[in-house]
């Protein structure tokens, strides 16, 4: 299984699908790192039918399986068949919630984005939240809807939490508050920057 699953691997890293699906078709054995592997494969090469397919032939999911398809569905823009997934993941991790958050924010629907943030409130292992990442998607759904109280709430959050400010994180806040008119706020957050990126300054210009 080791020697199959390291060329599968191989394959699909490479982008030759049809070399990874008739390898996989004869491997004798499979486990769930073949599964994943395959199904990752198709995901990423643009095949999402084929990839759900065989997620649905998988009888024993991990947290990566489910991983893989909800986010792979939500960069697609397939945000139905992402949510589907996403409610019948037995056990929600970080990972499926930021891929979610992410999807609607990233696909114009940043309403959706901040509906997922505060349901993942109930999430007991909820330590992903104060990740930078996941935070300055947030804070960009706040801007985009102009919900300046909100984004403060977040921005609360961020320095209650100590969050390491990064460019992305700290450019997100200077665009919420230069959008809303708030040009003190962006300048204090732009001077707690380590280093002030041409996003961050532009924001503050326009």
């Amino acid at each position: 299984v080791t020697l199959g699953n390291r060329l599968l691997q191989m394959y699909v890293k490479c982008g030759a699908m049809e070399d990874a699906a008739k390898l996989f078709d004869e491997m004798p054995h499979r486990n769930c790192f073949s599964w994943n592997t395959i199904i990752e494969g198709y995901m990423k090469s643009g095949n999402k039918d084929r990839s759900l397919e065989l997620f649905d032939f998988m009888l024993h999911k991990n947290d990566f399986s489910w991983n893989v398809v909800i986010s792979g569905c939500a960069k697609m823009g397939d945000l139905n068949s992402a949510r589907m997934l996403f409610n019948q993941m037995p056990s929600k991790d970080g990972v499926a919630w930021n891929s979610m958050i992410h999807g609607y924010a990233r696909h114009g629907y940043p309403r959706e984005a901040l509906r997922m943030f505060k349901d993942s409130n109930f999430d007991p292992d909820g330590v992903w939240r104060r990740d930078a990442f996941v935070l300055a998607t947030v804070t960009g759904a706040c801007t985009d809807l102009k919900a300046l109280e909100c984004g403060k709430q977040i921005h609360a959050r961020i320095v209650i939490d100590e969050v390491e400010f990064d460019s992305v994180l700290g450019s997100s806040l200077v665009n919420l508050y230069s959008k809303c008119g708030h040009l003190d706020n962006a300048n204090h957050v732009l001077g707690l920057m380590k280093e002030a990126d041409d996003f961050s300054l532009s924001a503050l210009i326009t």
